[in-house]
């Protein structure tokens, strides 16, 4: 970890970029799916299908490979210098969530017809985060870390109510209400910062950072219908979906203990599909798609397990 003013900042040599951290740029690079470690890496003994085993997109499976080799590199240099080390937290988390919809009717018996229609809402959705992860000091005061973070999601959702576009036709989109709500989710962070020597103000732990990651995301949508006629019902789904977030932060407080005040940005999209296979009017074939977006703002408290 950084305390302090901290004159040794960066006194380690460095001597190059290690095997691992070759993999992992190789990993990022890397255009197809598969995995080539640089020689001498430890995980050039894992199969080539070791990190296919998710149902993550490709470019998701490599960054998740990186992340955890970061990981391993940062706690394979911990030996060389004691103000790095081990942390965890816990944090409140309150995000502004903006979720287009889109639903669509496809027939395809004569005249074949393709219609849909769309509604937007807006709501705060809260949610309580606990992570670990480990510090890598660098020269010149800049560090870098790598963190896991579990997610719960106690209150909040999205809400609307699908009328512009629709109709009671069998042809028609069918009015009707939509929810959208989170659960939980799971993710990797990666966090480059710096220490000002300046800003005493905000203590010993001070740090400015930026972040990038990626979450698992698991949340539950409902999508009613009602054509004004007697026939109404309720689709139910649990969905799944891996964000990509970006954001900033400021760490404030002391070397062992300090807050942690983060903004971010993530969006993401989801759909499934329902009804029939479009070959009769009885039998539309039906799409239901989500797109969200949000910005949201947290605030931690981080333990640091340092041995100094």
């Amino acid at each position: 970890m950084i305390h302090g003013s901290g004159a040794d900042v960066g006194a380690f040599p460095y001597s190059g970029p290690s095997p691992i951290t070759r993999g992992a740029v190789r990993i990022l690079t890397k255009p197809s799916s598969g995995i080539i470690l640089s020689p001498g890496c430890p995980f050039s003994v894992l199969p080539r299908g070791f990190f296919m085993i998710t149902r993550w997109p490709s470019r998701s499976r490599r960054f998740f490979a990186a992340a955890c080799i970061l990981l391993t590199l940062c706690l394979a240099r911990r030996a060389a210098n004691a103000a790095e080390g081990i942390y965890a937290g816990i944090a409140v988390e309150q995000a502004s969530v903006r979720v287009d919809y889109v639903k669509s009717a496809g027939i395809d018996a004569p005249p074949p017809s393709y219609r849909e229609a769309e509604d937007d809402a807006r709501d705060a959705i809260r949610s309580l985060r606990a992570f670990a992860g480990y510090r890598l000091r660098l020269p010149g005061r800049f560090y870098l870390s790598g963190e896991v973070e579990a997610a719960i999601y106690p209150e909040g959702g999205v809400s609307g109510f699908l009328e512009k576009g629709t109709g009671a036709g069998d042809r028609d989109v069918w009015r009707g209400a939509w929810t959208f709500e989170k659960r939980s989710g799971v993710g990797f962070n990666v966090k480059a910062g710096y220490a000002p020597e300046s800003m005493d103000f905000l203590g010993a732990g001070r740090s400015l950072y930026l972040l990038a990651g990626m979450r698992r995301l698991d949340a539950r949508v409902e999508a009613a219908h009602d054509n004004g006629q007697g026939i109404s019902g309720v689709r139910r789904e649990n969905v799944a979906a891996t964000p990509w977030l970006i954001g900033a932060g400021v760490e404030f407080g002391g070397a062992r203990g300090r807050f942690d005040l983060r903004v971010s940005y993530a969006r993401y999209d989801f759909g499934f599909g329902g009804g029939g296979d479009g070959s009769a009017l009885n039998r539309p074939r039906l799409r239901y798609g989500f797109d969200a977006s949000e910005w949201s703002v947290s605030l931690g408290y981080v333990w640091s397990f340092s041995s100094d």
